[in-house]
């Protein structure tokens, strides 16, 4: 028997397929329920997400990828001002995980360049040697910058790097096909960065 799928149920079964709960099923069991109290009694009402995910890996052990899950269903069930856990038994879990891609990233920095090359320097003395301790001790020269070669040797230093997340978004719409996705789950991010990432949740 040919079972035929539309395209929005192929879609949504490709992404269940990617859904790895680890140890935690799709649905809401006692042990997340009493996460969710410990949650509740230990931590602030207004701590943020990355606060939870943090407690749930430093004090209860729990790997990223079920911190990240527990912690984004908590602050989803919380918003909803339902803080009576115990009814939350056997309701579905939302997925949530980390995906990272290495690709070329469109950057700007200010670049600040050192070098040696060859150009014209104008002193004033009564002879050449006055004219060399002038330029010594009192600084007192010109460089004539009309007079500077092309063939400058640079040691460059940059400072400020930012990423140009407009031109980012254009660069992975061009590159990559949605059939294309170069997505990979990952649990290794730092904690900063985790934090930043969990602000655009």
């Amino acid at each position: 028997m040919k079972i035929k799928l539309t395209e929005a149920q192929y879609n949504r079964l490709l992404t269940e397929e990617d859904q790895d709960f680890g140890r935690l099923t799709d649905k809401v069991t006692p042990f997340i329920v009493k996460l969710f109290k410990l949650i509740e009694k230990q931590l602030p009402s207004n701590s943020n997400t990355h606060s939870k995910v943090k407690f749930l890996q430093d004090v209860m052990a729990l790997p990223l990828d079920e911190s990240l899950i527990v912690a984004y269903n908590y602050h989803r069930f919380f918003k909803d001002n339902i803080i009576n856990w115990d009814n939350f038994l056997g309701k579905p879990l939302k997925y949530m995980g980390i995906y990272e891609v290495t690709t070329s990233v469109p950057m700007t920095a200010d670049l600040y360049g050192r070098g040696y090359g060859e150009a014209t320097i104008y002193a004033i003395g009564r002879s050449a040697e006055q004219a060399f301790e002038n330029v010594k001790s009192s600084h007192s020269y010109l460089v004539d910058d009309t007079s500077i070669r092309d063939d400058i040797e640079w040691d460059y230093d940059e400072e400020n790097v930012e990423v140009e997340y407009d031109m980012l978004v254009d660069h992975i719409d061009d590159d990559y096909a949605e059939d294309d996705n170069p997505f990979l789950k990952t649990t290794d991010i730092n904690s900063y960065s985790l934090h930043n990432l969990i602000l655009n949740l």
